[in-house]
């Protein structure tokens, strides 16, 4: 058995405010900015084979899935371009699985970089592989399912769709943010975010950033907490069921349980959290979220000071066994997270 280790480059002029879409399964993905008006899309790849007959089918298999166009570039990872029709191969998850099943080889690594002038639009859907974005000052579209995301020193509207992976953000400059997740969690830091909307079942979110007096900041989550370090005041409409609110920072707390406004500083943005058991804490900038406070927020006021839950449009609060079913619908997707709020005695307002 040989091991062989080769790349394999392909250039694209694209202009300097072109596309770029990025396909893989199992290969890690870099993505970076760089000067010109070029596109290039280069493969690396490591695997161990009876013979050299291996890395070529790879080579010609990559060269076929790659597709240009005017302004626009498609480029698929070899696994995707020679697996589809083995739908446990994907399945699996692996690039050697993949490769095993082909007889390709015994064993596989790829990974695949992507260099484009700053200002193109780059949208990357990977399954299980890493995906690395440096430097892109375009509208971003990144979907994962198991792979971590990481966006550095980048900029302008950032879409993210994940299943499970931890997705970390940071930008010296302003962005607009829009995040889906399943269970992975966020954590994002930014000079300026110009609006924000967050949309999790039981991933955590950590933002740092001033917020833009005009920008719209909603967050929704089944289960999971946001957490906020503003750069000056805010004000927060806290809808959540059994989650808490808390403000490090000068504040007041107005409202009754289950409906609250937190008025940070003298007050600024406006914010929208709305969660069944997810919490709201605001914490001061500079704190890394491995260094805050690991508790789970709590009520800024002694419970015993709050009124009593007003009971919801079905008569009253669900029962336990009850909000465990309704929380096991919603994540099975069978209804959303206004529909669950309803069941559960809240009725959603945002």
């Amino acid at each position: 058995m040989t091991g062989y280790e080769r790349t394999r480059e392909i250039r694209h002029t694209i202009g300097p405010a072109g596309e770029v879409v990025v396909h893989s399964i199992a290969a890690n993905v870099t993505v970076r900015a760089v000067a010109g008006d070029e596109a290039r899309a280069i493969l690396r790849y490591a695997l161990r084979s009876p013979d050299d007959a291996a890395a070529q089918r790879i080579e010609d298999a990559f060269d076929s899935a790659v597709i240009r166009g005017p302004g626009r570039l498609e480029v698929s990872s070899v696994e995707r371009a020679i697996a589809g029709d083995l739908p446990s191969a994907i399945a699996n998850g692996t690039l050697g699985a993949v490769a095993r099943a082909l007889r390709l080889a015994w064993s596989a690594s790829m990974e695949l970089q992507i260099d484009v002038p700053a200002g193109t639009r780059v949208a990357v859907e990977t399954v299980s592989g890493r995906v690395s974005a440096t430097g892109l000052t375009a509208t971003q579209r990144y979907r994962t399912v198991s792979g971590a995301l990481r966006i550095s020193d980048g900029q302008g509207d950032v879409w993210v769709d994940t299943t499970s992976g931890a997705t970390m953000l940071e930008s010296p400059g302003r962005i607009r943010l829009e995040w889906h997740a399943v269970s992975g969690d966020l954590r994002a830091r930014a000079a300026t975010v110009a609006g924000m909307r967050l949309d999790s079942l039981s991933g955590d979110a950590w933002v740092e950033a001033a917020l833009v007096p005009d920008g719209e900041y909603r967050a929704k989550t089944v289960s999971g907490d946001l957490r906020l370090a503003p750069d000056g005041g805010l004000v927060a409409e806290v809808r959540t069921i059994s989650g808490g609110v808390r403000s490090e920072m000068p504040h007041r707390l107005e409202g009754a349980s289950g409906r609250r406004v937190l008025v940070v500083g003298d007050g600024g943005p406006r914010v929208r959290f709305e969660s069944m058991s997810g919490g709201l804490a605001v914490v001061r900038p500079g704190v890394r979220p491995d260094t805050a406070p690991a508790e789970p927020p709590q009520a800024a006021v002694p419970p015993a000071s709050e009124p009593p839950q007003a009971s919801g449009p079905t008569g009253g609060a669900a029962a336990p066994e009850d909000q465990l079913a309704i929380l096991r619908a919603v994540e099975r997707g069978e209804i959303d997270v206004d529909e669950a709020m309803r069941r559960l005695g809240a009725r959603s307002h945002a």
